[in-house]
């Protein structure tokens, strides 16, 4: 802030073109003061954290237990305002499992772990948020947590307990499996059963924790100082010279996160092992919601006798579009087919074959499926698929008994339903999230 007498003296003494230069040097040194102060505080961080339970030796999600429901709705509601609203800044979205101490060291770090992927499998199932975004945690047993239930109640043993729990390194199992022989014979086993009623059912979780990066406000402008005198009394001046510094700010030109792809998977359908048929399918996840798959299948023999026979191969080469991201859920598909086969029945008049072997059933179709995971395990999944295509056939017709002769060659159109699977689906390489 000037004081009066400069003031005055530049208002009367100083030449207009002066009165100029200095308004804009004034105009320019508290800009850059202002955009300093807002480089150097750009933004402040507000973290906000949601929690699931589970049942003892349990990591699928169940919205019946505890306050689940509210705070799975509460999770989806913010992932989806995060998601909606582009302007937001996000760090990261970061999930944790932990688990109860009672049990072996490598069960309860398998338990955690599970229940953090099954609440991944959530998220990316229930919500849109870029997989970018979200990160594995520690899948850990909460030692901390553990100390401040017991220090938080009114425990007649709470101090021994905090002693024993306090030994030693968390991270060491041999550690660990000293307190919890301690713990269980404190008081005759009746404290151990008091923590597994009250204190353990509190520590199986799975933690969602967002953290945002929220603007910071600009500082007000400040009036009747020495600049705003000026400013009035030569607007001509300093307006230009604020039209130059404005820079718009284009949202919409602001990159679209990328979503996971790149994945590998191996499957093979349960039915087709049923019926003896050896079969295999390979997949690409190449995009985010795209993927290229081939199906191999080979069956050579008869079913225990020349009258009863499935013999094939089968190559079928398909593109599937997924409704969601993370390849999992519903999607459609697109196939094209190549398909020797050898057929007879019992009470067939006929075995029918491709033509001299040599002509192979030619078409395509399309189909639908369903891909969801096998329990909270992110590599294995479950598929269910069903297609329908349209075929070119030429086929010979022989008499259906050992050493049958060749009655005639068909040729025909067929359509109907070309593909029924229900696979078991494994992922080669996982990506970290």
């Amino acid at each position: 802030m000037c004081d009066s007498l400069l003031c005055h003296a530049c208002c009367v003494w100083l030449p207009k073109f002066v009165r100029a230069l200095a308004v804009n040097l004034l105009f320019l040194s508290a800009g850059y003061s202002e955009m300093s102060a807002l480089d150097i505080d750009e933004s402040t961080r507000l973290r906000s954290e949601v929690s699931v339970d589970f049942e003892i030796n349990r990591w699928d999600i169940d919205s019946r237990i505890a306050d689940n429901a509210a705070s799975l709705e509460e999770m989806r509601r913010r992932l989806s305002e995060i998601v909606a609203d582009g302007a937001m800044g996000v760090e990261s979205v970061t999930v944790r499992g932990a688990a109860s101490p009672d049990g072996g060291t490598r069960l309860n770090n398998d338990l955690s772990r599970r229940r953090m992927e099954s609440m991944l499998e959530y998220i990316h199932r229930q919500t849109d948020i870029p997989d970018s975004l979200v990160i594995q945690g520690e899948s850990v047993i909460p030692w901390h947590t553990f100390r401040s239930l017991v220090s938080d109640g009114d425990y007649p043993w709470k101090d021994a307990v905090l002693e024993v729990i306090g030994e030693g390194s968390d991270d060491s199992p041999a550690d660990v499996d000293r307190r919890l022989h301690r713990l269980k014979r404190l008081a005759s086993g009746r404290v151990w059963h008091q923590l597994a009623r009250e204190i353990f059912p509190r520590m199986r979780k799975a933690y969602v924790i967002i953290v945002e990066l929220a603007p910071v406000s600009p500082p007000e402008e400040k009036s009747g100082d020495f600049c705003d005198v000026i400013a009035v009394a030569e607007p001509e001046v300093i307006e230009p010279v604020a039209a130059e510094e404005a820079t718009p700010v284009d949202e919409a030109a602001a990159p679209e996160p990328l979503c996971d792809s790149g994945s590998w998977r191996l499957k093979s359908s349960i039915p087709a092992w049923a019926a003896a048929v050896a079969n295999v399918a390979g997949e690409w996840d190449f995009a985010c919601r795209w993927s290229l798959g081939v199906d191999l299948a080979y069956s050579a023999w008869d079913y225990g006798k020349a009258t009863r026979k499935f013999r094939t191969f089968l190559f079928r080469p398909e593109a599937r579009f997924w409704f969601a991201d993370g390849h999992k859920g519903w999607f459609v598909e697109g196939h094209l087919a190549m398909v020797s086969y050898n057929v007879a029945l019992p009470g067939w008049e006929w075995r029918i074959q491709d033509c001299d072997g040599t002509r192979p059933a030619l078409g395509g179709g399309f189909g639908v499926g369903y891909r969801f995971p096998l329990g909270g395990n992110r590599r294995w999944h479950m598929e269910c698929a069903v297609g329908g295509g349209l075929y070119s056939l030429r086929y010979d017709r022989f008499a259906n008994h050992p050493g049958g002769k060749l009655h005639d060659t068909v040729s025909r159109l067929w359509g109907g339903i070309d593909h029924v699977a229900l696979s078991v689906v494994y992922t080669l390489n996982l990506k970290t999230r």
